[in-house]
């Protein structure tokens, strides 16, 4: 969807140059991200810690 919906933004010519198409794509990233965002908890307790 998120690809989709850049592709008929194309069609439409509403972005100037591929900067501002990187800024829509970014700004649609950070849409979809920002409800999910959690803080990282590191539990000091449970060893090791591994981040994959």
């Amino acid at each position: 969807a998120l690809v989709e919906g850049l592709r008929k933004r194309m069609a439409k010519r509403e972005f100037a140059d591929a900067d501002a198409m990187l800024a829509a794509l970014r700004g649609e990233l950070v849409e979809l991200l920002v409800p999910v965002a959690q803080p990282l908890r590191i539990d000091a307790t449970k060893q090791p810690f591994v981040i994959l």
